[in-house]
């Protein structure tokens, strides 16, 4: 080797996508990573994504929604819990009796503590590193994280981010 090294945190900082994918690749491998991001994230990813692209740098054939990205990211600032996204938290009809009620919805613990903690790490310097695809989304006063994403051509862009109250992901193409 040239004794070049990247740490995985530069990597995602500066949106490297070898890194990811030797990381998928030789690491983790297709099987394991395809079964965490359905079973953990709940990406509802189709068997034809259990490959490199879609699973390490995003490039889905069937697609993610900005919902599932954001319910996924916000595992990270929640202490690797995921929490199923939901648009209401009770529903009542015009007797209050309550149709739907999600206000005691428990969380599972998708990902470790100290896994999630240092994924907000990484995540965090995106947005405050001056060379990260996130850098100038940072929001004044409130801990900001965010990661950005483009497919081949600028057919697709992403930013999924957030604080530690509110996490977004946006999607145009």
């Amino acid at each position: 080797g040239s004794g070049n090294y990247l740490t995985v945190e530069e990597a995602l900082v500066r949106s490297l996508n070898t890194i990811p994918v030797r990381i998928l690749k030789e690491s983790l491998g297709t099987s394991n990573g395809f079964k965490y991001a359905n079973e953990r994230f709940h990406l509802n990813l189709a068997e034809k994504d259990k490959d490199l692209s879609p699973l390490a740098v995003g490039g889905t054939n069937t697609g993610v929604t900005t919902l599932e990205m954001a319910a996924a990211f916000a595992t990270f600032g929640n202490g690797g819990r995921y929490f199923e996204p939901y648009s209401y938290y009770t529903v009542t009809d015009r007797h209050g009796n309550v149709l739907l009620d999600r206000r005691n919805t428990q969380p599972e613990q998708a990902i470790k503590d100290e896994r999630a903690q240092s994924m907000l790490g990484m995540l965090t310097k995106a947005v405050t590193q001056s060379n990260g695809t996130g850098y100038g989304s940072k929001i004044s006063r409130f801990q900001t994280f965010a990661k950005t994403g483009t497919t081949s051509d600028n057919n697709d862009k992403w930013y999924c981010g957030g604080t530690p109250h509110y996490v977004t992901a946006v999607w145009y193409g």
